[in-house]
């Protein structure tokens, strides 16, 4: 994955953020996990509803999310992170302004090194509800850890507002994205 592939600050960043998947595995709240509306996350795997593409996607991203996290099989994650793109953009053929499949999707893209399809996709995600916290967060993330553009994420992060679940995680990666930009400091 290129952003693992960074100098130091990225390294923190990509610290931090594995942190936040686990604790977002923990509760309900992680990067790139979206609410699954047509699936549920339980034991380390989604467990589908129906045989929808969709459904099939969501257990393809939970499935790759846990090889990232418990087994830091990066070979694997992005094998199944490109089965559910298969799966994901089958179910926008037939529900194109699904911003959850939209976000997922990004994701996706985004931990298989496309991040400019990432980017792509969470842009339209957030033109059908520009208030989607999930996908403005991740969408500063691909900024940042993606294409190193950092006061373009800052950005991003400072739409989300007080009272917003993910508020006190947006001021945290500011705060890590504005001393990235600064350098390391010296002691």
């Amino acid at each position: 994955m290129a952003f693992m592939n960074k100098k130091r600050p990225n390294k923190i960043v990509l610290y931090v953020l594995v942190a936040m998947i686990s604790i977002g595995l923990l509760g309900s709240v992680s990067i790139g996990f979206w609410a699954f509306s047509s699936g549920s996350y339980s034991s380390g795997t989604a467990v589908a509803n129906n045989g929808s593409s969709e459904a099939k996607g969501n257990a393809y991203f939970s499935q790759a999310m846990d090889k990232l996290l418990a087994k830091n099989d990066v070979e694997g994650a992005q094998k199944l992170f490109k089965d559910a793109i298969v799966e994901y953009e089958k179910a926008l053929k037939e529900t194109p302004q699904n911003k959850l499949v939209l976000g997922d999707l990004a994701t996706a893209y985004f931990y298989t090194g496309n991040t400019d399809k990432a980017i792509e996709l969470v842009k339209q995600a957030l033109n059908i509800d520009p208030n989607f916290t999930q996908a403005r967060f991740n969408y500063a993330i691909y900024l940042a850890d993606g294409k190193q553009q950092y006061m373009d994420a800052i950005k991003e992060l400072q739409k989300i507002k007080p009272g917003d679940p993910r508020y006190q995680d947006a001021q945290n990666l500011i705060k890590q994205y504005f001393e990235a930009i600064s350098g390391p400091k010296n002691k």
